[in-house]
């Protein structure tokens, strides 16, 4: 980390705390040391927002390249409340958790072990500070970026939140308490909380389509305490799992499961891949995976 970034990051602490003095001193150092920053700029014109001081934020917004419409916008509803019919659905940050709204719009506040992936956003509310997270093995990170298809997942901190609209498909959110939860990588889409995680794969071969024909899917395994949501083609299905019920499930539909449970996937032989699922536990599925686009 740079000094630049230490500033920054310093920053974001010091907003968080409620002293904008501090975090303003912290910026303007930061913008001596690099005056092309544009996110010391941006976050200079917000704080200076919320203190109400426009002039400031004008002139901030301006060195971070602003066209002009955020400065119209403070001139035009600078000190004026408005109050959202009821039809409109509102979205405040801060004071709460990771929650799904209404019409599949996800809330994940920044902060508290935020993690989130930037494939379905819509809006960054606040001064939010962006790092690409680290696979885990074993307890210890990895030099590697948890990127996959789904993009890169990353750590959120700051004071704000970060709303995401799922595409095609539809969000799940879970309660991730004493029983961990085990989520195919590309399916975990944010998580907050006192979480830890561990990125694998699924045991067994020829699993990562619905013709067996694929690699092993990555999934991650999170343990802890927090809330975690998952992107779903269709809404996901529970199934309970036990020594006397165990089950077996078409390997694409997996989405992951929540206890003690032992997957196996099976190779297909040109039909869909199965996974045989023992243990104590809940599987979680996305009969919608099957479908073919």
């Amino acid at each position: 980390m740079n000094e630049t970034d230490r500033l920054l990051a310093q920053a974001v602490s010091a907003t968080r705390a409620g002293d904008l003095d501090g975090a303003i001193a912290s910026l303007e150092r930061a913008v001596e040391l690099d005056s092309a920053c544009r996110r010391a700029w941006s976050l200079l014109a917000t704080i200076h927002a919320r203190r109400g001081d426009d002039a400031l934020a004008r002139a901030a917004l301006s060195e971070a390249g602003d066209d002009g419409v955020y400065a119209r916008s403070l001139r035009l509803f600078g000190g004026t409340a408005w109050e959202a019919p009821p039809e409109v659905l509102r979205a405040e940050p801060g004071g709460g958790d990771l929650r799904l709204l209404d019409d599949g719009i996800l809330l994940v506040p920044a902060g508290a072990g935020a993690c989130v992936r930037l494939r379905a956003s819509v809006l960054h509310s606040g001064a939010l500070v962006f790092e690409v997270a680290t696979r885990r093995r074993r307890g210890s990170p990895e030099q590697a970026p948890f990127s996959d298809d789904a993009g890169p997942l990353y750590r959120v901190d700051g004071d704000g939140m970060v709303l995401l609209r799922a595409a095609r498909g539809r969000f799940t959110v879970l309660d991730v308490n004493d029983a961990p939860l085990y989520a195919r990588a590309a399916n975990l889409e944010a998580f907050v909380g006192d979480l830890h995680w561990e990125n694998g794969s699924l045991p067994g071969r020829g699993c990562g389509s619905p013709d067996g024909a694929g690699e092993r899917p990555a999934f991650v395994e999170l343990q802890g305490r927090g809330r975690v949501a998952l992107w779903t083609r269709g809404r996901a299905v529970a199934v309970t799992v036990s020594a006397r019920h165990p089950a077996r499930a078409a390997a694409a539909a997996l989405v992951g499961w929540i206890g003690r449970i032992v997957p196996l996937v099976e190779e297909a032989d040109g039909q869909t891949a199965v996974a045989q699922c023992e243990g104590e536990g809940q599987l979680l599925l996305d009969p919608a995976a099957l479908q073919e686009d």
